[in-house]
């Protein structure tokens, strides 16, 4: 277990930007004042939380999660880059990989698309989750360039999450509409690895505390 100091902004903001460019299809009542749109296949043009600077970790190991197959990320991609946008018309971006996670965002009425969620509730019941040891990750990242090839060469855990779980206030920077008061961020996820050991992973941020448990048996 590591408990450690991160702001809300550094924290968050990463995650708004992937969370503000889902499209929606599909909306119902949320209450008075916001609506609820599920998230469609496409979701945001990203493959996995893993973005420069920071990678939530213990002392001992780092935890990717995979919001699209790994077999699907291009090998000269740069992880740490985060989003995969499209070039139409040949290349789709990360938009050519299938979600493994599903679920809805809360907006405020009469926003557009492009404005930030309230709040946003993944799930999923096969997600891949690698852990990688943080003191080898930290070093194969201060190139600032992660590819999928290199990732692999870190001899990281490969697991599939069984029950996963994250829900998202999103921070907004002044003047981008939409976003949370208090910016916050939980990701729960259980499952195997490869080698059929079980994993436990627990995420918890935002106002400036952090809480990461990863359990691996």
């Amino acid at each position: 277990m590591n408990s450690s100091k991160a702001t809300a902004n550094r924290l968050l903001a990463p995650a708004l930007a992937g969370a503000a460019l889902f499209t929606f299809i599909g909306a119902c009542s949320a209450g008075d004042d916001q609506v609820m749109v599920r998230v469609p296949p496409g979701g945001p043009p990203i493959y996995a939380r893993v973005e420069r600077p920071f990678v939530f970790h213990t002392d001992q190991w780092a935890a990717i999660v995979f919001y699209r197959e790994p077999v699907c990320v291009p090998a000269g991609f740069n992880l740490l880059d985060l989003f995969h946008f499209p070039v139409p018309p040949s290349d789709p971006g990360a938009f050519g990989c299938p979600l493994t996670v599903s679920g809805f965002e809360l907006r405020d009425k009469g926003m557009p698309n492009d404005s930030a969620p309230r709040h946003t509730n993944l799930s999923g019941l096969a997600v891949p989750v690698w852990f990688v040891s943080w003191p080898v990750l930290q070093a194969a990242m201060a190139d600032n360039v992660l590819t999928m090839p290199e990732l692999e060469s870190l001899a990281p855990l490969k697991g599939v999450a069984k029950t996963f779980h994250e829900v998202l206030h999103p921070f907004v920077p002044p003047g981008v509409p939409g976003g949370a008061k208090v910016p916050h961020l939980t990701i729960t996820a259980s499952g195997v690895l490869s080698d059929g050991r079980s994993f436990q992973y627990e995420f918890t941020g935002g106002n400036q505390l952090e809480h990461v448990r990863i359990e691996i048996r």
